[in-house]
């Protein structure tokens, strides 16, 4: 994958998961007081779309070596490349974790719906300054002029 066909992808990719992640995001900024059953219901399918569509994409990322042109050309970056390799495993542990206790929790059990909640905007969190990080580093290693010969 050339230099344009990575930022072309990327970008699509995190318009993509941009809107899955408000969506979920916007279902779980406040717990319910009232119609936990259908709360959860939406929230359960909600959640399984970003997982879904993550887990591809992860699988996308890694089978590419998407990074591969970032550090062929900024060598200095493969200790950063490797960080956030590392982080899509932990995301998909954590996503596989909050995805057990969907499948679990019942509409009367009002204490685990708000932890649902916190878990969520914290992978929330996570996602989006990795996806950040990612794009920082993509930009950084193709427009930034590190010097040379003149």
């Amino acid at each position: 994958m050339n230099a344009q066909e990575l930022a072309r992808w990327l970008s699509a990719e995190h318009e993509i998961v941009t809107k899955l992640m408000t969506d979920l995001g916007d279902r779980v900024a406040v717990a319910p007081r009232t119609n936990h059953a259908k709360w959860l219901e939406d929230v359960r399918r909600s959640f399984d779309h970003l997982r879904a569509h993550m887990v591809k994409h992860i699988a996308l990322k890694e089978q590419g070596g998407y990074l591969v042109p970032v550090v062929q050309r900024r060598p200095a970056f493969a200790t950063e490349v490797s960080r956030l390799a590392h982080e899509h495993g932990e995301m998909i542990q954590i996503m596989d974790g909050i995805h057990q206790t969907l499948q679990a929790v019942r509409p009367e059990d009002q204490l685990i719906i708000r932890d649902i909640c916190h878990r969520v905007m914290g992978l929330l969190s996570y996602l989006e300054h990795h996806e950040n990080a990612e794009n920082l580093l993509v930009f950084s290693a193709f427009t930034e002029d590190i010097g040379g010969r003149g």
